[in-house]
């Protein structure tokens, strides 16, 4: 995904693939929450919100041209390893 986007300046390729991310990621988000239940880390579900607010209004920014699709990488890493890094390692480590 990130050499797609990040390899083609067409925002119509960016918001597909940007769609189709944010439809996979409310599924796996609501997977996730289920098999974590209560080792799910504090404040890991309102991000997964976040995330997904965030990942629309960039849609909604690339559609407007307000955000240049050749800058959606470092905006993908930042936005996947954070979460990783700060929510499910912790919840995934936390789990019985």
């Amino acid at each position: 995904l990130h050499v797609r986007l990040t390899g083609s300046p067409d925002k119509t390729i960016a918001i597909h693939d940007l769609s189709n991310l944010y439809e996979y990621s409310k599924l796996h988000y609501e997977e996730e929450e289920h098999i974590l239940g209560e080792s799910l880390w504090p404040g890991h579900k309102t991000n997964h919100e976040n995330l997904l607010i965030d990942l629309q209004t960039l849609i909604g920014e690339i559609k407007l041209e307000k955000f240049q699709v050749h800058n959606i990488g470092e905006y993908l890493k930042f936005w996947l390893l954070n979460h990783i890094k700060l929510f499910d390692i912790p919840s995934f480590g936390n789990k019985s």
